[in-house]
């Protein structure tokens, strides 16, 4: 499981019936931050709608028990607000025109670019009001220091000592809780050999 790193302050349902896109999918939003549950089917798909409230449904075409797009029409009817992300290994010309119509946030083939899924996670909370323009540069900052140390090898204390920046203030800025003055930004890009700017650039999706 990933470390927890800045929070995408969404609560999101994925229904896929297949168990190693649902892990991917709940290990992915959990390192964004997300709050995700992963069902199955439709019907307990269903079952968890009535019982909570999300800010997202990432639903797969394909289930066992329910054509994904009716599952769509049903959930559309109940929770106009949701916000609705198809999934497909088989992208047609019929879905996609049913899924405009159902007013489909995005429509993803799979494998699942997590860059563009990112992206579109992160256009639903600010269109919802919870992703300011700050909040989206802070939490990508956040995204971009934690995928350096880690590919550099290096714990929050080793990436301190390196930096003079202290761990407490280290792991806020991962999680988007805190900012860091110009003066540290350069140490900290320093510290992890970057350019600054590359501190601020998109993050490329994980394998």
């Amino acid at each position: 499981m990933p470390e927890p790193v800045a929070s995408l302050p969404l609560d999101v349902l994925v229904v896929d019936d297949e168990s190693d896109v649902r892990g991917m999918l709940g290990d992915f939003l959990g390192f964004l931050g997300c709050r995700a549950v992963l069902v199955a089917t439709a019907q307990q798909a269903l079952e968890r709608l009535a019982q909570g409230s999300f800010h997202v449904a990432i639903v797969d075409l394909q289930l066992p028990d329910m054509d994904g797009m009716t599952l769509l029409s049903h959930i559309r009817e109940q929770h106009r607000d949701l916000a609705l992300i198809v999934l497909t290994g088989f992208a047609t010309v019929r879905s996609a025109s049913n899924a405009v119509r159902l007013a489909v946030s995005a429509y993803l083939e799979k494998p699942v670019n997590q860059e563009q899924l990112r992206g579109d996670l992160e256009k639903i909370a600010r269109e919802r009001g919870l992703m300011s323009l700050e909040d989206e540069v802070l939490h990508n900052l956040g995204l971009r220091i934690h995928a350096r140390r880690k590919e550099m090898g290096m714990k929050l204390r080793d990436l301190s000592q390196i930096s003079g920046i202290s761990v407490s203030m280290l792991s806020q800025v991962e999680r988007a809780a805190a900012s860091l003055s110009i003066a540290n930004l350069v140490r900290l890009a320093v510290a992890l050999r970057v350019d600054v700017r590359d501190l601020f650039s998109p993050m490329k999706p994980r394998p």
